[in-house]
């Protein structure tokens, strides 16, 4: 397709930092003068975390916290729409998804053709299998985040190097793609290092967390097991621990991220991957667009009640959601949350300040993309599957405890899955994880269509692909049904 092949072939004339490109003119840039040493294969990297930028920052949470039972869209049309599951394939942000994930594959391709080929003697095999293991990692990522959403869509494993190549695939199979996306994270996992200090890189661990992502998603036979043996090898290293409750909230405030909880967090900035605003969408003083779903907000209540009825500090709820209203000038005009769905924004991701902008809120300069208590949760799961009723209760005690709140009051094996399926809604709310965890366990349609007025149908569930992509490449048909 020409879009997809414009967007892949653009990531070695774009990655690198100006310093490094301005010696040549753009016009002779290419593989064979940019991947000269270490620097540049370290640009080339950054160019593609770069990348996914664009798809985390607008994509990754908004219009699937959207579609889930976790938030209300207070205004953007496309949101409105994937709120409504009513989505259409001209909407901006299917799109975008689409080309930000296919160009940072682009990108991660890029850079698996040429640093092996990088003759400089200071540049360590060490380092070299770092940035070829980070490039599989984001690889294997990107396509993950397709698969999800659209289903069929082509696995591209090639660098593209000319305009002039024919080039458009057809979408492999739902099971082909899972296929590739595990040898990617494997072969992650095997070349990044074992280093939990590393938060807005990935490394081992990062990649032992995405494959047990990926497998619990799955959801083949078999793929608990797995799921389970790489969640152990993330606890086993001893190198995350959740925080405690008496400085929770530091997971989700700007100035104090990068914790001892965070496995893989993606930094935003101009000068690199540090220090810069996300600019999302859930609470500003002037341009928020979702809100709370009321059915989330009752659930953070009751269990507030339970940690305040014992006498503790309550952190989960206060960490997540903020208590506003109306605010006034002088004159009596009201300048700030005037027309608010309910009495709650959303508050992570914000600065502790966040109500003394004039504009938007300045927000995150990173975004957890996976941390300790999801996986925690996850094992809790995969054991009470496995008739481990003790094993899941522990777990799952463990991430109530650590937030003041009493044990689990469930008994049996269908009422522990609800109990953790509960508390991922809350532990991990607004996080993007809600509306995944509801599709691998079947539950979406039942789930959400209690929301009220919205009822999705299974063949709703997924994106369209793309029509833009469709007009100039014909192969991507049949489109997804419903559509």
């Amino acid at each position: 397709m020409k879009s997809l092949k414009i967007l892949i072939i653009a990531g070695v004339f774009s990655i690198a930092a100006c310093d490094t490109l301005e010696q040549l003119p753009v016009s002779i840039i290419s593989e064979s003068n940019f991947y000269q040493n270490e620097s540049d294969a370290e640009a080339a990297i950054l160019g593609v975390y770069d990348r996914l930028q664009g798809f985390i920052s607008n994509n990754f949470i908004i219009p699937i916290s959207a579609r889930a039972d976790e938030t209300d869209v207070i205004r953007g049309g496309n949101w409105t729409r994937d709120e409504s599951f009513s989505t259409t394939s001209n909407d901006g942000h299917v799109r975008n998804t689409w080309d930000d994930l296919y160009a940072a594959i682009g990108r991660a391709n890029d850079v698996l053709a040429n640093v092996p080929g990088i003759l400089d003697d200071n540049f360590t095999d060490e380092e070299k299998n770092k940035i070829l293991g980070e490039a599989y990692f984001i690889r294997g990522f990107a396509h993950f985040h397709l698969v999800i959403r659209f289903g069929k869509v082509p696995y591209i494993s090639e660098a593209f190097i000319s305009p002039n190549q024919d080039y458009q695939p057809a979408r492999d199979d739902i099971a082909t793609v899972y296929a590739n996306i595990i040898e990617d994270l494997k072969m992650a996992k095997q070349l990044m290092p074992a280093d939990p200090s590393l938060k807005v890189r990935a490394n081992k661990w990062a990649a032992a967390g995405m494959l047990a992502k990926v497998y619990m998603q799955r959801n083949n036979t078999g793929d608990r097991d797995l799921a389970l043996t790489e969640i152990n090898e993330v606890l086993n290293s001893q190198g995350y621990s959740l925080l405690p409750s008496s400085n929770y909230s530091d997971l989700f405030r700007p100035d104090r991220q990068k914790t001892v909880e965070t496995i893989f967090e993606l930094s935003y900035g101009p000068a690199g991957l540090d220090d810069a605003a996300f600019d999302n969408e859930f609470v500003s003083t002037q341009n928020f667009r979702l809100q709370p779903e009321m059915k989330i907000i009752n659930a953070f209540k009751a269990d507030s009640a339970l940690v305040v009825e014992s006498g503790k500090e309550e952190v989960r709820m206060a960490a997540a959601l903020e208590f506003y209203y109306p605010i006034f000038n002088e004159s009596g005009t009201c300048i700030l949350a005037c027309n608010p769905r309910n009495e709650y924004f959303i508050d992570k991701f914000t600065k502790d300040d966040w109500k003394k902008t004039s504009e938007r809120a300045q927000l995150h300069p990173s975004v957890i993309i996976l941390r300790l208590a999801d996986l925690i949760l996850l094992k809790a799961e995969i054991l009470n599957e496995k008739d481990d009723l003790a094993g899941a209760r522990t777990l799952l005690n463990e991430i109530r405890e650590r937030v003041n709140l009493p044990e689990t009051t469930a008994t049996n094996k269908d009422e522990m899955r609800l109990a953790i399926e509960n508390e991922r809604y809350l532990e991990l709310a607004f996080e993007g994880h809600r509306y995944w965890d509801l599709i691998r366990t079947n539950r979406a349609v039942e789930v959400i269509k209690n929301k009220g007025q919205f009822v999705p149908t299974q063949e709703k569930l997924l994106w369209p692909v793309p029509q833009a992509d469709i007009d100039q490449n014909p192969n991507l048909l049949p489109q997804n049904q419903g559509y």
